[in-house]
């Protein structure tokens, strides 16, 4: 799922970008990686075979946060993939 920010030179850029799972049986998502103009994060790393607890609660708490602000603003996502939400003709 990503927010394209436009720039002052015209290009959009996805800030933030997140990789989302989604639990079909359970109705909700979990945020796996998330990456903004400060920096990334990962749920679970790789490469230290590691999972953070902690990560993926306040990367969920973020996910919920921006979730509830887009409906708040009234706007409408069409695409699971890159979503663009763009808002609503009044």
């Amino acid at each position: 799922m990503s927010h394209y920010l436009q720039r002052l030179h015209g290009a959009a850029i996805p800030d933030p970008d997140m990789t989302v799972e989604v639990y079909l049986l359970a109705e909700t998502v979990g945020v796996l990686t998330y990456s903004d103009c400060f920096g990334s994060r990962k749920v679970f790393c790789p490469e230290l075979m590691a999972f953070s607890p902690l990560a993926k609660a306040e990367l969920n708490n973020f996910l919920e946060q921006w979730l509830t602000k887009l409906i708040a603003e009234r706007r409408s996502c069409t695409k699971l993939e890159s979503i663009i939400c763009p808002p609503r003709a009044v």
